[in-house]
C-alpha cells in the first residue's frame, strides 16, 4: 500500500509540471497538428492526476497532505522573520 501511496502522491506532483512544459510547447509550436498533439497530452495529464488523487482518496488519504506532521504555519513563520528583520534594524 505504501508504494501506491507514494507512487500517487509523485504523480499528483508530476503531471502539473508536465502540463506547464505542454503549455510552453504550444507557443513554440507552429503547426496545428503538434498543438493538437500536445492539448491531447495535457488532458492525459488531467486525467492521470485526477485518478491519482482517486486512488488516493479511496484510501481514506488526503490527497493533498504533507508528511505525517505537517509543517508550522506560514504566518508564524513570516512573524518571527518579520521580528529578526526589526531586531537587525535598532
Amino acid at each position: 500500500m505504501l508504494a501506491s501511496v507514494s507512487q500517487s502522491r509523485f504523480c499528483i506532483s508530476a503531471e502539473p509540471r508536465a502540463n506547464i512544459v505542454n503549455e510552453r510547447l504550444i507557443i513554440f509550436c507552429h503547426d496545428q497538428g503538434s498543438k493538437d498533439g500536445l492539448k491531447l497530452l495535457m488532458t492525459r495529464e488531467i486525467a492521470h492526476m485526477k485518478a491519482s488523487m482517486a486512488v488516493l482518496d479511496g484510501l481514506g488519504l488526503n490527497a493533498l497532505k504533507l508528511g505525517k506532521f505537517g509543517g508550522k504555519s506560514t504566518e508564524s513563520r513570516d512573524n518571527r522573520t518579520t521580528a529578526a528583520l526589526a531586531d537587525d534594524a535598532d
